[in-house]
């Protein structure tokens, strides 16, 4: 299963989610706290519903977090000229997920960027392996129109959507590592402050 994500092998995905009960993605997915409607058909496991980036950005909050989901915050805290704290939030945070299988979840999804795995294909996260120095996890994906990368370090979870508006086509080309390197150089640049 390890080589089958860090592959993005989906037939491996679709056959896990025929040997599960049809709404049991769908339970998983809400208790990760996807909020959009998602269809109980096959094409689910590869992502055919709509879910906005923030959204399922923060869905990964539980791998990151020992299995709690934590609601995002797009302001953590705000201070006047004078340094008087004029807001200061904390985190929702509620536990979503057994520890122990977010851990085995997160150890799959760091083998992403694992070349020791390539063999009749590359790891999809072989394009930015070289950029990263510290643990990070994560999955991308891609349609003809867009493509993305979600994941995270210890601190940080972080996602980069990249497409257009109007669903014109991406030439992959040329533009299908491009949510990848946005996304290491994210967490790459957090990691040095």
């Amino acid at each position: 299963m390890t080589q089958a994500l860090a592959y993005s092998d989906n037939i491996y995905a679709v056959k896990t989610h025929v040997l599960q009960e049809p709404e049991s993605l769908i339970e998983t997915a809400q208790a990760a706290g996807i909020e959009s409607t998602l269809s109980p058909n096959l094409s689910l496991a590869l992502g055919a519903s709509d879910v906005g980036v923030l959204e399922l950005t923060a869905a990964y909050s539980p791998f990151a977090n020992g299995g709690a989901r934590v609601e995002p915050r797009l302001i953590e805290r705000v201070e006047d000229a004078g340094g008087n704290v004029l807001i200061d939030t904390e985190p929702e945070v509620e536990q979503a997920f057994d520890e122990r299988q977010t851990y085995m979840m997160t150890e799959m999804m760091r083998h992403m960027f694992n070349s020791e795995l390539n063999d009749y294909t590359s790891v999809t996260g072989n394009s930015i392996s070289h950029l990263i120095t510290r643990p990070m996890a994560g999955k991308s994906g891609s349609t003809p129109n867009d493509n993305w990368m979600i994941g995270y370090t210890p601190n940080l979870v972080t996602g980069v959507w990249v497409g257009y508006d109007d669903n014109t086509p991406l030439d992959h080309r040329k533009h299908g590592q491009i949510a990848k390197k946005i996304w290491v150089k994210t967490l790459e640049k957090k990691s040095r402050r």
